[in-house]
């Protein structure tokens, strides 16, 4: 957690944002300060100095501390990139020369995991500093409150939650494509087979809505035979048993959409049990790219763009976006078609 003068510094910046305090305003006395937070003058000392040092406060001995400037400087010079693993190297890479490419050479990029987060709150609280989250669980969203009270700048990717500036996969406009795609070649009678929504996957509620609004609106036939949405806690059983109901039916499925990558393979592996093949005897829709099924007959992939996300990150930080407005922007997936199309 932060040092206690952290803390305290903080505290007395955010009092000073909340109250409007502007340019040549006195803040209140050491004395109203210790009695305040409840702390020590040495505290309180350490925290105005380094306010002042910060370019927050203009405090000279034996005269009356003011306020210089509350956006004394907006430039971001440290960028934290936070995941929920460890070793992203490569990644980390791969942003520092987007930046570079950018014209954003000057900003340092640190890797961090979410697990160890706890022991960097102190400097990443620091004037200067912003927060890239990659994929973030909702576990860290408590985390992301913390950051934003001491004003943090921070933006998420490839996940939505509460107001916070946001990358993500453009849900609605990806899955349109793809199902227009999958209704052309397959016929209007859609399967689909997805990972229920939940805290481990909050992206899949995006998803699920965005297929049943692009069903409507295409005019695809759904019926509620042909819908499996399941927790998969057993993939390869539970996705043996959706195969075994489909296709053994008199009519077997043309048209089947996947949501959630880890169950394709074993689907199609069951496709094939039952003697029956993506392209010959179905299409099949994915979201996301599955590398060994890549360029398959009768396989269409949604890959999701992450280059792009990451790019993002560049123009939030030059348009000057870290200093506290909200960003929202949404990068549509790229349709993969099969070789046949």
């Amino acid at each position: 957690m932060l040092k206690k003068t952290d803390y305290i510094q903080n505290k007395i910046l955010a009092d000073l944002l909340e109250h409007g305090a502007k340019a040549g305003d006195p803040i209140p006395s050491r004395h109203q300060l210790c009695r305040k937070y409840h702390c020590s003058r040495t505290t309180i000392e350490r925290a105005v100095r380094n306010l002042a040092e910060s370019g927050y406060l203009c405090a000279r001995q034996g005269a009356r501390t003011y306020v210089r400037n509350m956006h004394p400087d907006n430039r971001i010079h440290t960028l934290y990139l936070i995941t929920d693993w460890q070793g992203n190297a490569e990644l980390l890479q791969s942003l520092r020369e987007i930046l570079f490419q950018g014209g954003i050479e000057d900003i340092q990029v640190i890797g961090l995991c979410s697990q160890v987060i706890g022991e960097h709150f102190t400097e990443i609280c620091r004037p200067g500093n912003a927060v890239a989250w990659l994929m973030p669980s909702m576990s860290n969203i408590h985390i992301m409150d913390y950051f934003a009270d001491n004003h943090v700048p921070q933006l998420l990717l490839n996940r939505k939650y509460k107001n916070y500036s946001h990358v993500i996969t453009d849900s609605k406009a990806s899955i349109s494509e793809g199902l227009n795609w999958l209704l052309r070649t397959g016929g209007p009678e859609v399967t689909l087979i997805a990972r229920a929504a939940g805290t481990m996957h909050p992206y899949q509620y995006d998803r699920i809505l965005a297929f049943f609004e692009s069903a409507v609106e295409q005019g695809a036939k759904l019926a509620s035979d042909r819908l499996f949405i399941r927790d998969f806690q057993d993939i390869p059983k539970e996705i043996a048993e959706i195969a075994s109901d489909l296709f053994r039916r008199p009519e077997i499925p043309r048209a089947i959409f996947i949501l959630g990558a880890e169950t394709i393979i074993p689907f199609v592996t069951a496709a094939r049990a039952h003697g029956l093949t993506p392209g010959k005897d179905f299409k099949l829709l994915c979201f996301d790219i599955i590398e060994p099924l890549r360029g398959y007959p009768g396989i269409c992939m949604m890959r999701q763009r992450f280059e792009k996300i990451y790019q993002e990150i560049r123009r939030w930080i030059s348009a000057g976006q870290a200093g506290g407005t909200a960003f929202q922007s949404e990068v549509k997936t790229e349709l993969l078609l099969p070789p046949e199309e």
